[in-house]
Formats: C-alpha cells, sequence, structure tokens
C-alpha cells in the first residue's frame, strides 16, 4: 500500500512538475469568466467502416472524445467537476486529476491545513497536496464517478490537471496522429 502511495506520489509530482514548467503558456484561472484555450473536442460515434482523418462530430452517442493539441502539444479542455466547469489539462503522465486550490474552491472543496499531507516534487520545488474524492467527473460525453483527486496548496498550480485516476477508469486512452482519443 505505502509503495502505491510512492509510485502515486512520484508519477504526480511529474505531471505537476510538467505543469509548472509550462504554466507561462496555460490561461490565468482566477478571473471569475475562465475558458480553456481554444482546443478543438469532437465528440463521435464508434464508426463502422474506417474513419476519415478527421470525422465530424456526432453528438448522438458520446461514447468517444477526441482533442487536438494546442500550441505547444498539450491537451486542454473543459471539464465538468461535481456540475461546475473546470478548465484542465489532460495528463497522461499525471498519476491523478490535481486541483488548483482555486478551483477546488470555486467547487467548494477547502481543505483544512492539516489535510495537506502528500508531498509532491515539482519543477518548483516541494507542494503540499489534500487528498480528496471528486462525486462526478465529465469531459465531453464521457463521465466517471468517486474519483480520487487531490487539491495543491494555494499558488501552487495556476490551472488543474486530469491525470491517470480519471483516464484509468476508461476503456481507451490513446494518442494516434497527435489526436488524444478517450472511449468510456
Amino acid at each position: 500500500m505505502i509503495e502505491d502511495a510512492l509510485k502515486f506520489v512520484g508519477v504526480a509530482a511529474i505531471g505537476i512538475g510538467l505543469l509548472a514548467q509550462f504554466s507561462d503558456k496555460l490561461p490565468h484561472l482566477s478571473t471569475p469568466a475562465r475558458q480553456a484555450p481554444e482546443t478543438q473536442i469532437q465528440v463521435r460515434a464508434p464508426a463502422a467502416s474506417p474513419a476519415p482523418a478527421r470525422p465530424a462530430p456526432r453528438p448522438s452517442t458520446p461514447l468517444d472524445a477526441m482533442f487536438i493539441p494546442a500550441q505547444h502539444g498539450q491537451y486542454f479542455s473543459t471539464a465538468e467537476i461535481n456540475g461546475l466547469p473546470i478548465p484542465v489539462m489532460i495528463d497522461t503522465g499525471a498519476s491523478f486529476v490535481s486541483l488548483s486550490s482555486e478551483d477546488a474552491a470555486q467547487l467548494g472543496i477547502f481543505p483544512l491545513p492539516g489535510d495537506y499531507s502528500v508531498r509532491l516534487q515539482s519543477a518548483n520545488g516541494i507542494v503540499l497536496a489534500a487528498p480528496v474524492k471528486l462525486q462526478r467527473v465529465k469531459l465531453g460525453g464521457i463521465e466517471v464517478y468517486d474519483v480520487d483527486a487531490v487539491v495543491s496548496e494555494r499558488g501552487a498550480m495556476r490551472g488543474s490537471l486530469l491525470g491517470m485516476t480519471f483516464l484509468s477508469k476508461l476503456s481507451h486512452v490513446e494518442i494516434a496522429s497527435g489526436e488524444l482519443v478517450l472511449r468510456r
């Protein structure tokens, strides 16, 4: 169990390090009307025949979600977390969903000082985070319930990450021709 926790923390540190490294490229998330950078999301149904390179959206059966990378190859979108829209970077290298303290506050999550028990190594040094459980995370037409996450200390992150505690609950995660494809 401790080994799993240490692995979890190690991979999370890498994701937070990447977020810190590219934080100047992320939108500032403290404005009241926040939106993720413009990244296209297309929802499509499973194709009976080979699909074209960029399939047209088919919202009637949103089992798949496809994301086209932003300028530096990261995938950004807006996830619905516990019913509220939160801009996120989808990070297959992060072991869990990691919320900035500002996004957590918007969701009504306010960890107590003693809750920050997880130590993470980031590009900016050691970051403390508080483990939490999210009731529901929705990305496109994909919904996942009871998602483990962490909340970082105030000022430690400028945005939130959607990591493997969400992605591992999906049946399919693939990067093909630069596009991120998710399937529930």
